[in-house]
Parts: structure tokens; C-alpha cells; sequence
């Protein structure tokens, strides 16, 4: 039996708990919204998963990004562990196992999911991905019993887990095909100083290494190397990326391209449906290009603008783009966007990178593309998104002179 909506999101991650959150206080009424999640959890926020929630700095309870009994005193539906099979956009309905569900606007939030390495072992116990709470607890459980373990890759959630897992007692090799960590997302000097920071505190680092296999039994024991080098670990988690959920639209009229692509409304081009957070490829108005985002900040701000699309808001989505990340006890952000074709940046830091407190800018023709905050107060950091938001036109001597307040430089 069908059952039919006003809105639908599909998705039960941070943009549909924000998405809600928001519908709510414009005024959704009850039994206007259905939330269809694969999850066994209503959403929840993701940045403690490898973090605080990781090193038991948070409770469980503090994760969820709603409160206890919000979607039932809101009238919303909440259909958890609830796998679609297949979205008709033309006869506007999901179909999963059990359920037929019709909506009248849909806003599609399938985020995206790890990759899995295609070696020999991976699918061992012992073995793990993050991406979910029921993903967190399980690495958590399995650090209590762990003396030793191997983390592969080191972006984001490699850099968090490994300094997690230490943190928790567990001996801990970082592995990373790259030649420093992070990629090449922020500078080598940056980077040489989180790799020195790591080592300090007992992180192996094995950089421009190929994992090989997996070893072990019934459970994992070693990851060996294409080098034939065999590191000893009880437990392994990968983190080499993932990629954005869009398997149920690959037949379908929706553009696909790293993503569900969007135009600056996150609109998706099929009338009342819209895409938001890490599955959409969006045009940013800000930087006058499409790009795929994946951390948590995009996925709460567009869930908000979504929400409010939803509600009949039509505004752009304009925000600066933002990482930030908490490894050991370095607190440090990320704004803006150098990644630009073909043009030629320079760059310059204010301070020392060691320092307690630095700041890296990226500029183009002294325009201000982007800024590495490490150690700098929220309402300093937050400045220099301001200044990027604003396409300010600075030299680079003021950027690097501590003696100018950020605040003067935005004028």
C-alpha cells in the first residue's frame, strides 16, 4: 500500500536531521514529512564518530542531532533500517521491501559511503570503515581489547582515528600511498608538521606504502605492504575516501557527475526534488564553479537551506567552504577553495608553523582564496571567512603582519 507525502527525504544522515530541524520551526505540520533512512539511528551528528564520541569525551546522547522524542512530537515519520530498491522521480514514489512512498517534493540525502580496498583479507574480522554510529561503537569496542593497530590513509578520518586510537592506548601505524599526509591539501610545511606532531606521540608513519593484504585467520593479525614489510595489527580501519550514494538514479533523468549535480538553489532540475550534503555536486557562487563537499559543516548548512527550500525558501546556497578537525590536542580550520585551473597562488603565513598559533592564506592577484587557521580564537578564525566571502583584495603584507587585526583587514 502506498502511502503518499508532501515532502520525503531520503537519507537519514546530519542534512536530514537538520533538514527537519528547520522544517519544524517554519511550521511543518504533522504528518507532512517522512524520513527514509538505511541507519539504524535517527541522524546524528558524524565529527565525534572519530573523535570526541571515539576518545569518550561525549556521550552517546550528545551525538543525535534531535532530541529525544522531536520526530514523533513533530508528527514525522522516521522509517529507520529501510533499505529503497528503486526511486520512480516521474511517478514520484520510493519503493523499498515493505514500503510504497509517495511524495509530492523529494530532497535526495544519500550522502556517500567508504571504499572498500579490493585485497586479500579485507573482509576479515577486525577489519573496519567509518561512516555510521553502529560503525563508531564497533571500532570503540574493538580498541579496548587492541594493543596494536593499522590505520590506511591519511586525510581526514585516517588523521582523526589514528590520533583517536592512540590517544586510547592503542599502538598505532598510519599507512598512505601519498608522500605526506593530508594529501596535497594543505602545504608541505603544514604537513611535515603534522606528520613531526604524530611521531612525537608514537604514530608510525609509513608514507608512499601500498597496502597488499590483510593477513590473518579468523580474525586480522598484520597488514602486509607491497614492500613485503608485515605491520602487526589486532585491528584495521580504512579511510581512503568514499563516494557519493547515487546507485538508485543511475537510469534516471537526474544529472550525474561525481554526485548528483545541482545548480546554486540545490535544485536538481526535476521539478521539487533537490539534492544536499556529501552526494551533491553544487554550484558555488561564491568560487563561480560546481564541487562535491564532504565533511560536516556542508551537510548541516545545506540541510538547513534545503529545509527551507522545502518550506518554499528559494535562496541560494552561500557559504564559504569549511573543514575543521580536532587531532590530538591541535584545533585547527580550513576555508575557502584553491583549487582553481590554471591559476597561480601564493602563498603566505602569518607567524610561525610550529607555533601555537598560525594562519596560512592562499591568494590569487591578492584576492583571498582560501585560509589555515591552527590554534586561532573561533571569532578570529571566522574573520578569515569573512574576508574570503567577501573576495577581499589584500597584499601580502598585511596578511602576514601580526600587528594588523583581522577585523581592520576586513574593514
Amino acid at each position: 500500500m502506498e502511502k503518499r507525502y508532501p515532502h520525503v527525504i531520503l537519507g537519514g544522515g546530519m542534512v536530514a536531521g537538520y533538514a527537519a530541524q528547520e522544517m519544524v520551526k517554519l511550521g511543518l505540520a504533522p504528518g507532512e514529512l517522512c524520513i527514509v533512512s538505511m541507519d539504524e539511528d535517527p541522524p546524528y551528528e558524524r565529527p565525534p564518530l572519530s573523535k570526541g564520541l571515539m576518545r569518550e569525551e561525549k556521550q552517546e546522547a550528545e551525538v543525535f542531532i534531535n532530541g529525544p522524542g522531536f520526530y514523533e512530537e513533530s508528527g514525522i515519520d522516521l522509517l529507520l533500517n529501510t533499505w529503497v530498491r528503486s526511486v520512480d522521480l516521474d511517478a514520484r514514489t520510493l519503493s523499498s521491501k515493505k514500503h510504497t512512498i509517495g511524495f509530492d517534493s523529494l530532497l535526495i540525502a544519500t550522502g556517500a559511503w567508504p571504499i572498500s580496498l579490493k585485497i586479500p583479507g579485507f573482509d576479515l574480522p577486525g577489519v573496519h570503515l567509518l561512516r555510521t554510529l553502529a560503525q563508531s561503537r564497533a571500532i570503540h569496542a574493538a580498541a579496548a581489547d587492541a594493543e596494536s593497530a593499522v590505520v590506511i590513509g591519511a586525510g581526514f578520518i585516517g588523521m582523526e582515528i589514528a590520533s583517536s586510537l592512540t590517544m586510547l592506548g592503542v599502538e598505532c601505524a598510519l599507512v598512505y600511498r601519498e608522500d605526506q599526509v593530508m594529501g596535497k591539501r594543505f602545504t608541505e610545511p603544514i604537513a611535515r608538521y603534522f606528520e613531526r606532531y604524530y611521531a612525537d606521540r608514537g604514530v608510525r608513519l609509513v608514507s608512499e606504502a601500498e597496502v597488499a593484504a590483510i593477513e590473518g585467520d579468523e580474525r586480522v593479525t598484520g597488514v602486509t605492504l607491497a614492500s613485503g614489510e608485515t605491520l602487526p595489527a589486532e585491528m584495521v580501519v580504512a579511510g581512503v575516501g568514499v563516494r557519493p550514494e547515487v546507485g538508485l538514479f543511475n537510469d534516471g533523468p537526474l544529472k550525474l557527475d561525481d554526485g548528483i549535480v545541482t545548480n546554486e538553489y540545490l535544485e536538481t532540475g526535476v521539478d521539487r526534488v533537490w539534492a544536499a550534503g556529501d552526494v551533491s555536486n553544487y554550484y558555488d557562487v561564491l568560487f563561480g564553479r560546481h564541487r562535491r563537499f564532504e565533511h560536516e559543516d556542508n551537510a548541516h548548512y545545506q540541510g538547513l537551506r534545503a529545509g527551507r527550500a522545502m518550506m518554499g525558501d528559494r535562496k541560494p546556497f552561500k557559504h564559504v567552504p569549511h573543514f575543521y578537525s580536532d587531532m590530538f590536542d591541535l584545533s585547527w580550520n580550513y576555508w575557502g577553495d584553491r583549487w582553481m585551473e590554471d591559476a597561480e597562488y601564493t602563498v603566505t603565513t602569518r607567524g610561525e608553523i610550529g607555533e601555537d598559533e598560525f594562519i596560512t592564506w592562499w591568494t590569487v592577484d591578492d584576492r583571498v582564496m582560501a585560509a589555515f587557521t591552527m590554534g586561532v580564537r573561533w571569532k578570529n578564525a571566522k574573520l578569515a571567512a569573512d574576508i574570503i566571502k567577501q573576495a577581499k583584495r589584500l597584499p601580502a603584507e598585511a596578511l602576514a603582519d601580526p600587528s594588523r587585526d583581522l577585523e581592520e583587514l576586513l574593514g
